[in-house]
């Protein structure tokens, strides 16, 4: 292999490294701001979102039935449910099943 062909493989790979690095996929970093999924402001209170934890237990559902997080991906887009009006993403799915299940005051 000539060396400037080596040159050409190392720019390449740098060049998708940076590619990566932008791609609309690798940025839309959970919202360090945003009230986990489950959760949402109420007059600057965590207060739980009824709606979202019911789907919060059919992800530990379909998680209990041995599905990995893109299969519960793509079963949560089959049932029509979104994650806040966006698509499912598996980072997001992994977020929720790592948080500890916790009981709300009042139930």
């Amino acid at each position: 292999m000539s060396k400037s062909s080596r040159t050409r493989k190392r720019l390449k790979a740098r060049q998708a490294k940076r590619d990566a690095a932008t791609h609309p996929r690798t940025t839309t970093a959970l919202d360090p701001l945003e009230p986990p999924y489950g959760y949402r402001d109420d007059a600057g209170q965590r207060v739980a979102d009824e709606a979202e934890g019911e789907v919060i237990a059919r992800i530990r559902e379909l998680a209990d039935k041995h599905l990995n997080t893109k299969e519960i991906c793509a079963k949560l887009t089959l049932e029509e449910t979104t994650c806040r009006g966006e698509a499912w993403d598996p980072r997001r799915v992994t977020q929720i099943l790592r948080r500890k299940v916790t009981k709300i005051k009042g139930r």
